[in-house]
């Protein structure tokens, strides 16, 4: 999906932690597929996510 946004000059806005807590507390880490330059990066779970998506979105100089 985020290939074909790109094609289609869309911005992409990666929402992952990069890793999960494994049932004994300890993190597993995971690396992001094939994240390009430009991509947003946010590094929080979705739930977490949202307001961090809409501060970068505000920063935009098109929604000033």
């Amino acid at each position: 999906m985020a290939k074909r946004a790109r094609a289609a000059g869309l911005e992409v806005f990666l929402v992952d932690p990069e890793g999960f807590p494994r049932p004994d507390g300890s993190w597993f880490p995971y690396p992001l597929e094939a994240p390009q330059t430009g991509d947003v990066v946010v590094r929080q779970t979705a739930a977490h996510a949202i307001g961090e998506l809409e501060r970068l979105l505000n920063l935009r100089p098109d929604n000033a």
